[in-house]
């Protein structure tokens, strides 16, 4: 969740521009539920009746090279309430982690296992149920303010050298901030906008094939209560000769006594 450990979507309209720098043919799609890309945010139920004990889940994955995965599924047993900070808080502890990896990666499964994470928690939250953060901490941003940061970082770093290494350099950057954008939690995390959103870009690499950057999340909260049902989000880089691929999902659900 919040520092240091990163941790999915799906989505359909696209929007196309061509960038004036060189290196990258600049196509940005924005996916929506119909015509929207993104909703007006839904009108929140009264705190007091959302109030309560809950679990919290986070299920990331991350796809190797070879095909396989590494899942890592954590529970928090959460308590949501009146804050002094805020309108609302959350506070509460790790109840579950699990691990599952492919067998020579077996030792970095099982520290991964031991690690206790709590480090986002307690969170405050203003009258729309948006997350309050420190200004070193921001949440995360939407998938194309993400993907255009991405980008110029992994151009900034791709010139000169052997083209196939750059080539590699840019896939493996932008994997980086994909990865760093997944460890941010969402501003909307507990109360989200109903969305599906997606922004995409073509990329000619260094050694002259391109490559296609996408970023997606989709967000379902309870229409009653407004607070999160779930909330998904994928970063994934392609081009011919290397990929990277990560996401992870958020649930939320009533403790069970």
């Amino acid at each position: 969740a919040r520092r240091g450990h990163g941790r999915l979507a799906r989505g359909p309209d696209r929007m196309s521009g061509r960038s004036a720098g060189p290196g990258v043919n600049r196509r940005a799609v924005l996916l929506g539920m119909g015509a929207a890309a993104l909703l007006a945010p839904v009108a929140h139920a009264q705190r007091a009746a959302v109030a309560g004990d809950f679990t919290l889940e986070r299920v990331l994955v991350r796809w190797l090279s070879d095909g396989n995965q590494i899942r890592v599924t954590r529970r928090w047993a959460i308590v949501i309430g009146p804050s002094r900070v805020g309108a609302m808080g959350v506070s509460g502890a790790q109840s579950f982690v699990q691990v599952d990896a492919p067998p020579p990666l077996k030792a970095i499964a099982d520290l991964e296992a031991r690690r206790e994470e709590t480090g986002f928690l307690p969170l405050h939250l203003d009258e729309s149920g948006r997350i309050l953060s420190a200004n070193e901490d921001e949440p995360a941003p939407l998938p194309e303010e993400a993907l255009a940061a991405a980008v110029a970082f992994a151009r900034s770093r791709a010139s000169g050298g052997e083209v196939v290494s750059a080539s590699r350099q840019f896939v493996a950057d932008m994997s980086q901030s994909g990865q760093r954008w997944l460890t941010r939690l969402p501003r909307d995390l507990f109360f989200p906008a109903p969305r599906e959103r997606e922004a995409s870009q073509a990329i000619d690499l260094p050694d002259g094939t391109s490559g296609t950057v996408t970023m997606r999340e989709v967000a379902v909260s309870d229409p009653a209560s407004g607070l999160l049902r779930s909330f998904q989000r994928e970063a994934e880089t392609s081009s011919p000769h290397f990929s990277r691929k990560g996401g992870e999902t958020w649930r939320l659900m009533a403790a069970v006594s």
